[in-house]
């Protein structure tokens, strides 16, 4: 009987988040602005506004320092359904405000902070695998990543930037995927933040992910950027090599000679994390390959994603995060402990991480969908290179709180 009850009432949750997913499907449907603004390729000078409309039209971005004085503009070359313009010759470190008007089509008023180089504490969020499951059929709105994106909006409004992780959708190569699993649930979040992606396993190297993000470099697979005193160095271990005498690895040798002991942070980001308990276990071949040159030069933290939960693992003097609980089903029970013998702690629910960087200290918060804590870790080298997992007893995990509830909200 019991298990009956627990059915009926995952059935009734099914059809409640499906009602409210076809809801806001349908307002997104008649709305001009198939995708609403972002930004991206957010730089000390200069950012790039992204957005997509119905049909084709000219397009204009009024933006200026304050939201009541909206003085400089840019406008589109040509008319278009899919509009990226660029914003430059802007102040570092300074709040912009901006407003889109495509066709009759006016956004609301929008606000971003450039980039800046120097000590002043910053915060960033992580997150990753907000994808939905492959069975998903369009006229899907994903709740779950939209309570992810909300939550981070509501905890850590001031926050600089966002790093995610990959599997952005379920899969790169069907379009209305992009807006019903990523755009859609995080619209609000992306107009205020720039987000870095990670290519994922999911992205599938479509044209569509390359069409969506602008990001530094040459080659948008794999490409670094600067903020602050940090260097974030973001690799693609799916879709190009990065075997030893690779252009990838030559490219990841020569930004780690160049950035480590430059930079007081050091941050790797791909999509499968060298070291996990999760489903798909460790990654060997990046373990063989691009973690000696981490060690070698004294990387800070790895973040990765991939499998759909969060751990945090120390080896070597580096901290390796998985963050995988943006949105897809997660994986309570670490089935791959074994490969692991690293692992601090295993997470298997929602969540994303709060990182704060405080000149040499570094902490990270890691959150629910509530904004409840469930880990939190510092690094601190304002005197020596000490490693402290996890503070003061702050990590709860408590066993009567089953870890796949808030995962199945959105199925």
């Amino acid at each position: 009987m019991r298990v009956k009850i627990i059915a009926l009432a995952f059935i009734c949750t099914l059809l409640l988040f499906a009602g409210k997913s076809n809801a806001q499907a349908n307002d997104r449907n008649t709305r001009f602005f198939v995708k609403l603004p972002y930004l991206q390729d957010l730089r000390t000078t200069s950012t790039k506004i992204l957005f997509q409309t119905r049909g084709e039209c000219a397009a204009k971005i009024e933006y200026g320092t304050s939201a009541d004085s909206l003085g400089k503009r840019v406008n589109s070359e040509a008319n278009a359904t899919f509009h990226n313009l660029l914003i430059e010759g802007l102040e570092a470190d300074t709040r912009y405000y901006y407003r889109v008007t495509a066709g009759d089509e006016v956004s609301e008023v929008r606000s971003f902070q450039t980039l800046y180089v120097g000590n002043d504490p910053f915060e960033f969020l992580v997150y990753g695998d907000n994808r939905a499951e492959s069975w998903v059929r369009e006229g899907y709105f994903h709740q779950s990543h939209q309570r992810v994106c909300m939550s981070m909006l509501a905890n850590a409004p001031d926050a600089r930037f966002v790093l995610n992780m990959g599997d952005l959708v379920n899969s790169g190569v069907e379009e209305w995927r992009w807006d019903a699993e990523f755009f859609g649930p995080g619209e609000e979040l992306f107009s205020r933040m720039c987000m870095f992606p990670t290519i994922g396993n999911h992205e599938r190297n479509s044209d569509l992910y390359f069409q969506y993000f602008e990001v530094p470099g040459e080659d948008e697979h794999y490409y670094a950027f600067t903020y602050g005193d940090t260097r974030i160095i973001t690799l693609d271990v799916h879709f190009t090599d990065f075997s030893v005498g690779s252009a990838q690895y030559e490219w990841y040798e020569r930004e780690l000679e160049a950035s480590c002991g430059t930079y007081s942070w050091v941050f790797v980001t791909m999509h499968y994390p060298p070291l996990s308990s999760g489903g798909h276990g460790n990654n060997q071949p990046v373990l063989d390959s691009l973690i000696p040159l981490a060690e070698k030069y004294g990387v800070d933290v790895f973040w990765g994603g991939h499998d759909h939960n969060y751990e945090r693992s120390y080896m070597n003097d580096i901290v390796y995060v998985t963050s995988g609980g943006g949105g897809a089903f997660c994986l309570p029970i670490a089935i791959n402990a074994n490969q692991n013998p690293w692992s601090e702690l295993y997470y298997g629910n929602l969540h994303y991480c709060q990182v704060k960087v405080d000149g040499l200290k570094l902490l990270c918060d890691v959150k629910d969908v509530s904004g409840k804590l469930i880990d939190k870790w510092t690094i601190d080298k304002s005197e020596d290179r000490t490693v402290i997992l996890p503070l003061s007893g702050e990590t709860l995990l408590r066993e009567e709180e089953p870890a796949t509830e808030s995962s199945r909200e959105d199925f």
